[in-house]
């Protein structure tokens, strides 16, 4: 019998939906002993590869925790579950590693890149143990060799790294060498075929690893990414195979994606049903890897709560708000500033109140500057106001909106702006494909309910950065070539 839930957010289920913290932990914990005991190396490599991506996930989380309560006294202890599954999954890539496994080595080597899991940083020894993996076929290894050259400012030797790495078909290499193609980067023209099916190459081959090019790609056809303008020609904006790409990102754990997607469940964007379970799932699963536009949307959800799918909880509300206003967002330092001038979860306090409205005016929030103006004039809200007028508004928000797509989307084809390098893209059409194929803020406006509808600008492109055989979810991830 499963064990009951402790956690406040709402259990869901659906195709392509990421499992939960919680259920992540039970699976990973639940397979621990068939993996300890098997001889299958392919599934130790799998299991301990997931088991460390949820681990550091609960560690940054914990230490941002930590970091916001001031850092006040020792480190609160890792849960027994967390600390074992670190202990074992260390413990077998370790070994492995030890033996020239070519996954195993690559994954030691960015422990030692990055300084994790009690290893100090050392980047040289990274290196020597990421070209071991690359000299066994892992094209993983080329990538992270050619980030080491191109963060010391080597582009020759990136640039034939990246190269090597597409031609074994890593998902990484394949993202960065179609940005520097689609960006017109390193002395390269501008090229938005060339860049655009390396980028469709890493959507399909995406990992949790590597999941940047799935949302990418899902982004550049959903014309998401206004600093770059693609034409219709060349890549068809298509909102339902977008969907497909930035779903699959958010499946294997990318936070932007589960922000997004996140925010098509409460906008009715990308073709997605007004849902807010599923709104709430993704923005619960992006907030515990630190995006605060994510833990914002948890705290509007709670605010409210939504009819009996999940209660009204204030002090989430205000502890998801404070997260968000704790990483510098600025709609999250005026929801900091609405919370203590209403008294949600705390007394009504107007001095705090304006302290964080002026936070949020110094960061570019306008209607803080607004609020600030009635404070000093003595209008200041009370709960009554907030329990009607705005939560009026505000339902009224997001029940226009159940099934609809906004109005943004009726113009799919308008022309975005261009980057300052020119537009030369050649005259040929890119064709989609079915990217679940092998897969198993300062924003706003409104006044006082801005902060509360989600209109928030969404993060651009990124530079590059950097499975599931035992019940996660199968077909995902990719084999280790050249080892017996």
């Amino acid at each position: 019998m499963d064990a009951p839930s402790f956690s406040p957010f709402p259990k869901v289920k659906g195709e392509n939906i990421p499992p939960s913290d919680e259920e992540k932990e039970q699976i990973l914990w639940q397979a621990r002993n068939l993996v300890l005991h098997s001889n299958n190396v392919s599934m130790q490599v799998t299991w301990a590869r997931d088991a460390l991506i949820w681990v550091e996930i609960c560690q940054e989380a914990q230490a941002r925790e930590w970091k916001k309560d001031g850092e006040r006294g020792e480190r609160p202890a890792t849960p027994r579950a967390e600390h074992e599954l670190r202990v074992d999954a260390v413990n077998i890539l370790d070994y492995l590693a030890q033996q020239d496994h070519p996954e195993a080595s690559f994954m030691k080597g960015k422990w030692l890149e990055f300084g994790k899991f009690g290893y100090r940083e050392n980047k040289r020894e990274a290196y020597t143990l990421y070209k071991k993996a690359a000299d066994h076929g892992f094209g993983r290894a080329e990538y992270r060799m050619g980030m080491l050259y191109e963060n010391s400012n080597d582009i020759a030797n990136a640039l034939k790294h990246y190269t090597l790495g597409v031609q074994l078909g890593d998902s990484a290499s394949n993202y960065r060498l179609g940005m520097i193609h689609l960006m017109g980067q390193h002395g390269y023209q501008k090229d938005f075929l060339q860049g655009l099916e390396m980028i469709q190459h890493a959507a399909d081959t995406a990992d949790e690893d590597a999941p940047q090019g799935a949302y990418v790609y899902g982004m550049l056809i959903a014309r998401e990414l206004p600093d770059i303008s693609v034409p219709e020609h060349v890549l068809p904006c298509d909102l339902a195979v977008a969907r497909q790409y930035i779903e699959k990102a958010a499946y294997l754990s990318f936070a932007k994606a589960q922000l997004k997607m996140g925010q098509a469940y409460e906008l009715s964007q990308l073709g997605c049903d007004f849902n807010p379970a599923y709104s709430l799932h993704y923005y619960g699963l992006a907030a515990r890897q630190g995006q605060p536009e994510a833990s914002l949307g948890v705290s509007r959800w709670f605010l409210f709560g939504y009819e009996d799918l999940f209660p009204k909880n204030e002090q989430l509300a205000f502890k998801y708000a404070n997260d968000a206003a704790t990483a510098g967002l600025a709609t999250g330092e005026f929801a900091m500033g609405y919370y203590h001038e209403i008294g949600i979860h705390v007394p009504k306090d107007v001095a705090k109140a304006r302290k964080w409205y002026e936070l949020a005016a110094e960061h570019g929030n306008n209607d803080a500057k607004d609020r600030i103006d009635s404070l000093s004039q003595s209008r200041t809200l009370t709960k009554a106001d907030h329990e009607t007028t705005t939560l009026t508004r505000i339902k009224s928000q997001h029940g226009s909106q159940r099934g609809k797509r906004p109005d943004r989307f009726a113009r799919p084809n308008a022309v975005l702006p261009t980057l300052s390098e020119g537009e030369n893209g050649p005259p040929a059409r890119l064709q989609k494909q079915n990217p679940n194929a092998g897969m198993g803020g300062a924003g706003g406006g409104g006044g006082v309910a801005g902060f509360l509808q989600g209109q928030y600008p969404m993060p651009g492109a990124y530079p590059g950065t950097p499975g599931r055989e035992y019940g996660v979810q199968p077909g995902v991830g990719h084999r280790v070539r050249g080892w017996v």
